[in-house]
């Protein structure tokens, strides 16, 4: 009975060790875009709070003799504190601005999708009164459009920062992550359609998502598939 006992307790530890082993695999992302002569091909990884995304292949295919393939990572992160009206508005109000000026690339991470935007204008409340796009800020209370008042506490510290004209092309959420995209990094590609893969070829900031793209195109440029690990913090 002894050694039965001995026996479970030791199938007990290597499942646990198992069980242990498996936590540390990398989590394997796959994704793909398409772009045109006015679009660029643009494919991004999600951000995981938990995670650095870690790129290890890129199968492209690119027919511009200046092609490039950039690679750029978010960097600071900004919450938004209110929600927009139409996906089309350009005023967002978010936590802070440290960081962020006008022509700056932005991030929206809303219901697991990254969108992408330019900062057309960033503004302060300060202590007085902004009004953006029917939202007047003030020092205490965010009053909504022409008709009735929205939430009180939004503060005088809090910003309102104006993306260009189109909007998101969806609404942000309380509570949405807006990134800062940091420097990019480009590798020449020209025309050609090929594929590159290691173990690093880019790792974007920790908890932040990460851009690939092909500029816009003579006709077609895509990246057909590229693939990241997710590493979580004991894994780095």
């Amino acid at each position: 009975m002894r050694n039965k006992i001995a026996s479970i307790s030791a199938g007990l530890s290597v499942g646990f060790g198992c069980l242990s082993a498996l936590a540390n695999i990398p989590t394997y992302h796959t994704i793909s875009a398409y772009g045109n002569n006015t679009l660029p091909a643009t494919a991004i990884f999600a951000a995981d709070p938990n995670s650095q995304v870690r790129v290890v292949s890129v199968n492209y295919s690119s027919d511009i003799a200046s092609g490039v393939l950039n690679f750029s990572s978010g960097t600071t992160a900004y919450s938004v504190i209110y929600t927009n009206l139409t996906p089309t508005w350009t005023t967002n109000v978010i936590n802070s601005t440290n960081g962020m000026v006008a022509g700056a690339g932005l991030f929206l991470q809303h219901a697991g999708v990254v969108y992408t935007n330019v900062a057309a204008a960033v503004a302060n409340t300060g202590t007085g009164t902004l009004t953006l796009n029917g939202y007047t800020l003030t020092n205490a209370v965010t009053t909504l459009g022409v008709n009735g008042s929205g939430p009180a506490g939004v503060a005088a510290t809090n910003i309102s920062y104006v993306i260009s004209s189109f909007g998101w092309g969806v609404i942000p959420a309380v509570n949405d992550e807006i990134y800062l995209q940091g420097p990019v990094t480009s590798i020449f590609v020209g025309i050609q359609t090929n594929w590159m893969n290691g173990d690093d070829l880019f790792s974007g900031a920790y908890g932040r998502p990460v851009e690939m793209q092909l500029p816009f195109a003579s006709s077609t440029n895509r990246i057909s598939s590229a693939s990241a690990h997710y590493d979580s913090a004991s894994q780095n």
